[in-house]
């Protein structure tokens, strides 16, 4: 068997060098057509070679150019940036992991007129934020969803840069929506006039105190004996140069307020910043409609590219939406001193737009944190002592501003409440308000700018369709451990609302104060309280749902009756305040792991059994202040006592 290998690997090697010695004789007989066959292959090589690097700089350039095309967000430390052809702002510098860090949600932090103070930092959401997310607790599962981690909650996570390809720029679709004049989204230059270096970053979000100072001080704009005083012009100096604004303005069919109360969900999270960036995504045409904003009560405001002025958080400033770009409008005071939770701040920004903006019809949004309607909206973490401004606050700015809105839109949690309805129907017809805790980055306001700007005249009610159901598509699914649970909004005509159950508020509330006096009437409204729809529990501020509420009272006070009391009519009361409640919630979105619904839209307050007896007696004496149905707040402070 050796022999027999040995002779053939012989035999194989003989093979290899008579081949060996062909091709060698094949070359040697014809060098010249060797040598020109050489040469044709190189030359196929080279030109393959050269089509192909041509092909990849075409590609590059096709990617550059979508890139320009696409108004993506994305917080990337100090600046937000918006897509341009002229470069975009360098950061100069980046935010720690703790000032980046999401915020839970927007909650309510800060000592309220000294008294309590709620916690808003991460881990005190994540570990306590807890909201009812089962419908099917009236009828006494009473499951819940935990609130989701506190990394989830802020869309100013930093996204990986993305890529200059046309897919990438597909994938971003479903987060910022519309289509946008980029070539009006100019940029930041240098204070020698020099472009800012350009850097290839996309925008994606994602989906994930009184004043002491007065009104003219704060911001009111200058007025004048001379012709100037009919065409003011604010100027400010920024890096980028100077920038004026001439006015008044024409008259418009529709002027959108915008007061941002950033606190720490700006200072540590970009939340207020990406909010500004998904209106100017918007891409609002100033030939018919006016987007103001005033800016304030943070730490720490971040930048973005395409405002012409640097944010300053030691002032309160004002700004227009123009198209794709910020355009700086001037101070409106110090921060310091002048607390954005004051009624007097929103009097006088009140004032400076309906002076400077006339229009047909105005709205409002009130950007910020919140405790609901008995602590109040917002947090100015400027003036950490001011405490909230009270939805009584509010409406006695509108009403010494003499202005109506049509529609008022709190982007803040826990505000959809019947107590908030009723302060503000006298100046709003239409409120959109959450009366859950508001999860992940809030509400996107591209499509609902877009819409408006194209018709100044849709209605409230279409208007807050957009709204709503961008919120629940932009956020559904998105909060980790969440089980999808996204929260509540609510489209309410405040008219409709005051008018249909006031009368009916005030009955059964009388009719319960007297069954409350006996001891099984007392047992069936603690009862009633305990199986209601409490949202935002974690915190003991006692909103429960009212049409749960309303429902849970038909189910207790059955039969008859004792002791002189009709149950029969209380039952009756629930039911037809119930259905006035609901015809006034136009339009509802409210997301629960199963779509159940079951929440109504609106809350009220009812004090629980197991809140601290303290915190009970602040948040009772603070709801007796309120304009209110006084029927019902006897009946509250009778319960409670």
């Amino acid at each position: 068997m050796r022999e027999f290998k040995s002779r053939k690997r012989n035999d194989d090697t003989e093979e290899r060098q008579d081949l060996k010695e062909r091709i060698l004789d094949f070359v040697a007989g014809n060098q010249k057509k060797v040598m020109i066959l050489a040469v044709t292959f190189g030359a196929i090589i080279t030109f393959s070679l050269g089509m192909l690097t041509v092909h990849m700089m075409n590609r590059a350039t096709v990617g550059t150019d979508i890139k320009q095309q696409v108004a993506e967000v994305e917080t990337t430390g100090e600046i937000i940036k918006i897509t341009s052809d002229e470069g975009l702002t360098i950061s100069s510098d980046d935010n720690s992991e703790e000032e980046t860090a999401a915020i839970q949600e927007k909650g309510n932090e800060n000592t309220v007129n000294g008294k309590e103070k709620v916690s808003s930092d991460a881990s005190k959401a994540a570990g306590e934020g807890t909201a009812k997310a089962d419908a099917s607790k009236t009828s006494g599962t009473g499951s819940s969803a935990k609130t989701q981690s506190a990394s989830s909650q802020a869309g100013s996570e930093n996204a990986s840069k993305q890529s200059a390809s046309a897919s990438a720029a597909a994938s971003s679709g479903d987060t910022v929506k519309g289509t946008f004049d980029t070539a009006s989204a100019k940029f930041d230059k240098n204070s020698d006039g020099s472009e800012v270096k350009k850097e290839e970053t996309y925008l994606v979000l994602n989906n994930e105190s009184e004043t002491k100072a007065s009104h003219d001080v704060i911001g009111e704009a200058p007025t004048g004996e001379t012709e100037a005083a009919t065409k003011e012009t604010v100027s400010s100096s920024s890096d980028s140069g100077e920038s004026t604004v001439e006015l008044p303005f024409d008259k418009k069919k529709l002027t959108v307020l915008v007061y941002m109360i950033g606190s720490s969900l700006e200072s540590k999270s970009n939340l207020a910043a990406n909010s500004i960036v998904t209106m100017l995504t918007g891409n609002v045409d100033t030939n018919k409609v006016n987007v103001i904003i005033e800016t304030g009560g943070t730490k720490k405001f971040h930048n973005i590219s395409t405002a012409d002025h640097k944010f300053d958080e030691s002032k309160i400033q004002r700004w227009l939406v123009d198209g794709t770009k910020l355009r700086f409008l001037g101070n409106a005071g110090e921060a310091e001193g002048n607390s954005m939770t004051s009624g007097e701040t929103l009097e006088s920004f009140l004032k400076y737009a309906k002076k400077n903006f006339p229009a047909g019809r105005y709205e409002a949004v009130l950007w910020g944190q919140a405790g609901g309607p008995v602590n109040g909206f917002g947090y100015d973490e400027v003036n950490s002592s001011s405490g909230q401004l009270s939805v009584s606050g509010i409406s006695n700015a509108l009403s010494n501003a003499e202005m109506d809105l049509d529609l008022l839109l709190f982007d803040a949690r826990l505000m959809g409440a019947m107590e908030s309805g009723y302060a503000l129907a006298s100046h709003v017809d239409y409120m959109i308000a959450s009366e859950d805790n508001e999860y992940s980055i809030g509400l996107n306001y591209t499509n609902w700018f877009n819409g408006i700007s194209n018709d100044p005249s849709m209605s409230a009610i279409d208007q807050g369709k957009i709204i709503l159901d961008d919120f629940i598509k932009d956020n559904k699914g998105k909060g980790d451990g969440m089980q999808n649970v996204v929260g509540a909004y609510s489209v309410i005509d405040l008219k409709a609302l005051k008018r249909n159950t006031s009368d009916k508020l005030k009955n059964l509330a009388e009719l319960l104060k007297a069954a409350e006096k006996t001891e099984d009437g007392r047992d069936h409204l603690r009862q009633a309280g305990k199986e209601a729809y409490e949202f935002a529990e974690a915190y003991s501020y006692d909103l429960v749902d009212i049409c749960s509420f309303l429902s849970a009272i038909e189910e207790n006070y059955k039969g008859e009756g004792q002791n002189g009391i009709d149950y029969g009519e209380i039952r009756d009361a629930a039911k037809s305040l119930k259905a006035s409640v609901e015809k006034a919630v136009e339009v509802c979105r409210y997301v629960t792991p199963d779509d159940d619904g079951g929440v109504s839209g609106l809350t009220i307050y009812f004090p629980q059994q197991d809140t601290d007896s303290e915190k009970k007696k602040s948040m009772i004496s603070r709801y007796e202040d309120l304009s209110f149905s006084t029927s019902y707040q006897q009946l509250i402070k009778q319960y409670a006592h």
